[in-house]
């Protein structure tokens, strides 16, 4: 109880601080490989404004920004699996809801495998998401619906996917990926 404590606390002295020596301040430099990485974050930062074009209406993005599906992300957890892409964990969920269990699977593997580079990975996973079982009315019932899930997943865990989202400049436009290729989710 709080009276049983009061004892305790008057029993413990309190030092009167000691006249204060100088602190000789050392830089301590990081090592080569945190070095690195902290340039590479820097790097990477600063492509993501220079990748993002607005107009009053739109910010227009692509790669090389937390905004793509493409980007490496702290691990989203999902479905007790854990991806490093939203990308990985949308083409999860389309062959889980094509019925297709085996290719769910290879996917989660192929997205988590860093013995391979960004782009390996990312070649993989979106190889396998073309192979899995297909049902055209499926996918046009649920995609954004997955889509939905892989965004929410990665937004939970990727602050600078949040960064951007909630970022000043972009308040009250409208996000549009800008790929020429993507005949679904891009404006081609």
């Amino acid at each position: 109880s709080p009276t049983d404590i009061i004892p305790i606390l008057e029993s413990i002295a309190i030092e009167e601080p000691s006249e204060a020596k100088p602190v000789e301040v050392v830089e301590k430099k990081p090592t080569k490989k945190k070095q690195a990485k902290e340039d590479k974050a820097e790097k990477k930062s600063k492509k993501v404004n220079e990748t993002i074009r607005c107009t009053d209406k739109y910010a227009y993005f692509y790669q090389d920004t937390p905004l793509s599906n493409w980007w490496t992300s702290p691990p989203i957890l999902h479905d007790g699996h854990s991806f490093l892409s939203s990308e990985g964990v949308f083409m999860y969920e389309k062959a889980k809801g094509m019925g297709d269990e085996e290719y769910a699977l290879k996917i989660h593997q192929a997205d988590i495998d860093t013995s391979l580079t960004e782009k390996e990975r990312f070649s993989k996973v979106k190889k396998l998401g073309k192979m899995c079982k297909w049902n055209e009315a499926i996918y046009i019932e649920k995609r954004e619906e997955w889509m939905y899930t892989a965004l929410t997943a990665k937004f939970k865990v990727d602050k600078a996917f949040r960064d951007v989202l909630m970022a000043e400049e972009y308040r009250g436009l409208t996000f549009v990926e800008a790929s020429p290729w993507d005949k679904i989710w891009g404006i081609k």
